[in-house]
């Protein structure tokens, strides 16, 4: 224990030094991962590992920048961490979070508070690349990684997991989730109809040609379900949900079909059982480099019971709802959603991102709901990002969401958002 805490003060007093002593911009270096104990001979493979045993997800950055060889090269260790501060500003109705922009969460302002400006340092990471045997067929990966976006700055863990060969098992994105089609966003959320899922998983990919790969996995199961109406009641679930997808890949495009399977289960308190909606869904996805510098990526997704893996709707009890024509049923609820997006990459050092996404719940009879339930929602987000080095970039971004309720009210919310962000 007493090595690894020396070893962790070491790494910090390394990269202090090393910050201290860099003349260059990063930017200009072939590796971005320095080697400051161990074997600097194959600063690129060390990279390169890393890369591949990072989330693909754009909200976490997971690449230390420097990194501890062990004895012969056994394995690979790099501690990391990113301060993010941002700062917001906004107009027109309210957003009840200073980070997550929720178009579905959206309320009326009340007189007086038609605008707000708010700080925030939340999502700020830690995170651990760890590698084991990285040039050997048994080659093992371990990531770990969180933030402060718990209550009061609590610390809260993001990422979980190892990977041995094809295999990842821990905490972290549902194979459903295809952060590859997403742009990067100040917005620690991202688009409102991406299919976003994080629980406990385990998936295999398997190429079967060299452009073609495979997946299949299971998720813990992690509903969104009203607790009690008058003649239901949630119990607690069995079944695994198992996603799947088949993608083809060719340089950097690639389209994937997915598709996701999930078992719901509740209780029919006028017939005291326990019954069984199937919950399934389909998407497309995937990013085509127009040029050089212009990526166009795009998702859409359509589904019954599967709201909870939707991001705009996650958590509002949506998967599924009260069938009013047979007492003590209950559906799966249809949804659809759509994102568009663009990056445009001018050079090493100037960037943007613009993004459209859109949401839909297709109620199948709006009887005895709640008229104020959300209905569909819109996000637009543009943004620009200067990186002042390797390990400093500044960004400010637009943001702007709509909401509409099944009784036909709308409301909107612009959000001006900047971002100060250091990574070592």
């Amino acid at each position: 224990m007493k090595r690894l805490i020396y070893s962790v003060i070491f790494l910090c007093v390394a990269i202090l030094v090393a910050n201290a002593n860099e003349a260059v911009d990063s930017i200009a270096v072939k590796s971005h991962v320095n080697v400051i104990i161990g074997s600097k001979e194959n600063e690129q493979d060390v990279e390169n590992a890393f890369k591949e045993n990072i989330p693909h997800d754009k909200s976490v950055a997971g690449m230390p920048h420097f990194a501890i060889v062990g004895k012969y090269k056994r394995f690979y260790l790099g501690i990391g961490a990113n301060f993010k501060a941002s700062a917001s500003f906004d107009f027109g109705d309210e957003m009840p979070s200073e980070l997550d922009f929720v178009p579905s969460q959206i309320t009326p302002s009340t007189p007086g508070n038609g605008a707000i400006t708010r700080f925030s340092a939340q999502s700020s990471a830690i995170y651990l690349n760890f590698i084991a045997m990285p040039n050997n067929p048994n080659k093992t990966g371990l990531f770990f990684s969180g933030n402060f976006m718990g209550d009061n700055y609590r610390f809260k863990m993001s990422h979980f997991y190892i990977k041995y060969r094809g295999l990842k098992f821990g905490y972290t994105h549902s194979a459903f989730t295809d952060n590859n089609a997403v742009p990067f966003t100040i917005d620690d959320q991202g688009p409102a109809g991406e299919a976003s899922m994080k629980t406990v998983v385990a998936m295999w990919t398997q190429p079967i040609t060299k452009n073609i790969d495979f997946t299949i996995g299971i998720d813990a199961p992690k509903v969104s379900i009203e607790d009690t109406t008058a003649y239901t009641h949630i119990v607690n679930q069995r079944i695994p949900a198992i996603p799947l997808w088949l993608q083809y890949k060719s340089n950097d495009n690639y389209i994937r079909a997915s598709a996701i399977l999930r078992t719901l289960q509740y209780r029919d308190l006028l017939q005291q059982q326990n019954r069984n909606v199937a919950g399934w869904g389909v998407q497309l996805s995937g990013l085509y480099e127009l040029t050089h510098n212009i990526k166009l990526l795009g998702s859409a997704n359509y589904g019954q019971g599967i709201a909870n893996y939707v991001q705009d709707i996650s958590d509002l009890n949506l998967d599924l709802l009260p069938d009013t024509d047979h007492a003590g049923k209950m559906y799966g609820t249809p949804s659809w959603a759509v994102t568009l997006g663009a990056e445009l990459n001018f050079s090493d050092k100037f960037s943007s991102n613009l993004l459209y996404s859109r949401m839909n719940l297709c109620y199948k009879d709006i009887a005895g709901l709640d008229t104020n339930m959300v209905k569909h929602t819109q996000y637009v987000t543009a943004n620009f990002i200067y990186n002042i080095t390797y390990f400093i970039k500044l960004g400010i971004e637009y943001q702007w969401g709509y909401r509409k309720s099944i009784e036909g009210k709308s409301n909107h919310v612009n959000r001006l958002q900047c971002l100060f962000a250091v990574e070592i």
